[in-house]
């Protein structure tokens, strides 16, 4: 079956409009919790990078607590994205009904689902392998032919690496709906539908991605005109440029909830298109039993 890209993505748009309620009672919290997650654990991840572009080295310690927060972070955000794609699949898909004002189930789906991600990353792990030495056999095979053709051959095996993984990733997307579906892990399920869809599913992912874009485009001028304005307003007599610069720390923090705010509206607009684009593509592709539509 041919799947239809504008069409999809305007019945997922529909979809959220129609049913927003339910949609906004699974992913508030989980966002919500993300954003903490990722607020609480960043500054430990970034101490090491921070002191590589400063010209220093970050002692063990600091490295290794960088590691376990990235771990830490990781293994937090696939909870919580198999708390979200769980709640909203299981009600398009099986028709669950969503009662509560929240949603932080973590119940058989939620945990084939973390299983699915499980696997993917061993997937994924087995990508970059084969990525790394894709590229370095590339490079030693140019180097030792004609070495000034290095950087083209090695662009080049990266997009080669990269269309790869996409193309992967693409097959087994529609893995989460089908095992919400069939109430059971299902990795060939996916790869039979997205047969001959590929394109289509990127298609979609990137006609979902303009509303956001957009919005991210108008924050993005609203955030430089604000720079430009603290520039110009800003008091620039009589003051030392420390002082000039604590005076735009200041004036930035007090805008940080509003980032904050954009960062969380954000993450629900994005989780809420691609979650019911993926349960909408699996049931024009395979379409199972049952769910509210």
């Amino acid at each position: 079956m041919r799947l239809s890209s504008f069409c999809t993505a305007r019945a997922t748009c529909a979809f959220i409009l129609g049913h927003w309620r339910e949609c906004l009672r699974v992913l508030w919290l989980p966002s919500l919790l993300s954003i903490l997650l990722a607020w609480a654990l960043l500054p430990h991840i970034a101490v090491p990078l921070l002191e590589r572009l400063h010209g220093t080295t970050a002692s063990a310690y600091d490295r290794l607590v960088a590691a376990l927060s990235a771990l830490l972070l990781l293994a937090g955000l696939s909870l919580l994205s198999s708390i979200m794609c769980g709640g909203l699949w299981s009600f398009i898909l099986r028709g669950v009904p969503i009662a509560k004002p929240y949603y932080v189930g973590f119940g058989a789906d939620e945990r084939r689902l973390a299983i699915l991600a499980a696997l993917k990353a061993l997937l994924l792990f087995a990508w970059a392998s084969a990525a790394m030495i894709f590229v370095g056999a590339m490079m030693a095979l140019v180097t030792h032919i004609s070495a000034p053709v290095s950087p083209l051959v090695l662009a080049l095996a990266i997009l080669i690496s990269l269309l790869t993984l996409s193309w992967l990733m693409t097959r087994l997307s529609l893995a989460g709906p089908a095992t919400i579906s069939a109430q059971r892990v299902s990795l060939k399920a996916s790869w039979q539908a997205s047969a001959h869809n590929v394109a289509r599913l990127q298609q979609v992912a990137a006609l979902l991605m303009v509303p956001a874009a957009l919005l991210t485009l108008i924050f993005a001028l609203l955030l430089m005109s604000l720079a430009w304005w603290l520039s110009t307003h800003a008091p620039n007599t009589g003051v030392t440029a420390v002082e000039l610069a604590r005076y735009c720390t200041a004036l930035l923090r007090e805008l940080l909830p509003v980032v904050l705010l954009f960062f969380y509206l954000l993450i629900l607009l994005l989780a809420a298109l691609f979650i019911v684009a993926r349960a909408l593509e699996y049931q024009a592709l395979a379409p199972p039993p049952g769910g509210p539509l």
